[in-house]
Formats: structure tokens, C-alpha cells, sequence
């Protein structure tokens, strides 16, 4: 097991056990792909972490994970309009990353099959301490099914599978279905897209939402929702998200 490097969410998770298969699931644009970062890049600290991406490049990710570190404008270092405080911010994160094992894996057309070769490839060779999914509706079966909620569902089995084989934590971020953008309400479990066997083979299921709409000077008020946990009590916890550094903070 190790730490999300999130004491509040660790609070109720009881951290990330060895085999266990997370889904986080969020609407777009409410920074799912910030959390997986932030908790890769901790966990990172103790072991090989593995960042599976068919939506962004390794580039793209390593820009937004020194963004975040450094606590640097992503936009500034893209249009390399640096001050000499921010540059000497992202010589210091860099070295911290360097430090630490996160390898990005980025095919927009990756097989569920293809990640599984992938997992077992690494685990042979380094100790593995967790793998992140970005995200789960965009990966292939790599075979037929009937339908594409079948498709996923048989995915979500084979994820929860491999976690147990390789004894290493899994989380797949999940995209929401669109009627939970409609209501405006606080999503929830049920309107994980496009497979309701995701629930079901879940060991825990995090729903990040945006319920409050409450900024402070650029920063959002996020809460993630742990709402089905096996390994603990269930409960909501508030994060902070920074869009400007791409950052989640307690």
C-alpha cells in the first residue's frame, strides 16, 4: 500500500492497496486529469509509476507535471515568458522529478490488451507502485463486442484483473454521462459512462464535481466524492485545483 500523498483522501481510501482497481470519475473540464497527475508524481517517490495517456502527449504531460511542481504558469512556459523567480521554480522541479519514476505512455490508439503487455513488461523489471488510465473510454478492447458498453465493461474486468495479477493499485479515470451535465446537479455514481459494471468492479470509485462553484483568486473549490470504498468509509473530501499551474492541492 502506499499513500495518495493526499491526507484527506487518504483519510477515508486508507491509501492505495497493492491490487486495487480505482475509478475517478468527472465531467470534463473539472481537472481529473490534474488529480491522476498530482498523485503519479507523488507516489512516484516510492516506486515506478506508469501514466497511460490516449488523450494527451508524454510532452503535453510532463509540461502540465512541471507546471504543477513548480507552481509556474503553464501559459508562460509555453510562450516562454519566463521571469528569472519562475525559471529557477522549474530548474528546482525539475530536479525533483528527475528523482522520481514517472514514465508516460501516450497512444491514442492504445488496446486495453496492448496496456496489459505494457504493465506486465514493467513489473517484471522495476517495482511497479501504481498505473494510471487517462482515461478509460478512450482505450480499445482490441476485440469484438457486441456493443460498446459491453466493450467497456469487459475492459473495466480486464483492468481489475490485471491490478490483482501484478499486485499493483490501478486507477482509470472516467468520463461522466452526458445527461449528468444537464441538470446541474452533483453527479454521482451511477452516471459513470457508458458501463454500469464500472460501479460494480470497482474497489473504491472517487466522483469529482465542482458542486460549490466557489473560486479564490484564480483557484477552484473542487469535492471528491468517495463513494464506494471496500477498503474504508465513505465520505467527501475539498481540493483546491489551480488551472493556472495545472495543480491539486489539499
Amino acid at each position: 500500500m502506499v499513500s495518495t500523498g493526499f491526507k484527506s483522501i487518504d483519510q477515508y481510501a486508507q491509501g492505495l492497496h497493492d491490487g486495487a482497481f480505482i475509478v475517478v470519475g468527472a465531467r470534463p473540464g473539472i481537472g481529473k486529469t490534474c488529480l491522476g497527475l498530482a498523485i503519479a508524481q507523488r507516489v512516484a517517490k516510492e516506486g515506478t509509476v506508469l501514466f497511460f495517456s490516449m488523450e494527451m502527449s508524454a510532452s503535453e504531460l510532463m509540461e502540465r507535471t512541471l507546471s504543477s511542481v513548480a507552481c509556474v504558469s503553464l501559459t508562460h512556459m509555453r510562450e516562454r515568458k519566463l521571469s528569472p523567480d519562475e525559471l529557477a521554480s522549474l530548474y528546482s522541479a525539475q530536479g525533483e522529478l528527475e528523482e522520481r519514476d514517472l514514465r508516460f505512455i501516450d497512444n491514442p490508439n492504445m488496446s486495453v490488451m496492448a496496456l496489459k503487455s505494457k504493465v506486465r513488461q514493467h513489473a517484471r523489471r522495476f517495482p511497479l507502485a501504481l498505473v494510471v488510465v487517462d482515461y478509460l473510454q478512450l482505450m480499445t478492447l482490441g476485440q469484438r463486442a457486441e456493443n460498446r458498453r459491453e466493450e467497456v465493461s469487459m475492459m473495466s474486468r480486464q483492468l481489475k484483473s490485471l491490478a490483482r495479477e501484478v499486485g499493483v493499485p490501478i486507477i482509470a479515470l472516467s468520463q461522466l454521462n452526458r445527461m449528468s451535465t444537464f441538470d446541474g446537479t452533483k453527479p454521482d455514481i451511477s452516471q459513470l459512462k457508458e458501463s454500469g459494471s464500472l460501479e460494480q468492479d470497482a474497489d473504491q470509485c472517487w466522483i469529482l464535481s465542482w458542486p460549490k462553484m466557489k473560486e479564490f483568486g484564480g483557484a477552484k473549490s473542487i469535492t471528491l466524492d468517495i463513494a464506494k470504498n471496500r477498503h474504508g468509509p465513505l465520505g467527501e473530501v475539498d481540493l483546491i485545483w489551480v488551472p493556472q499551474y495545472t495543480r491539486v492541492e489539499e
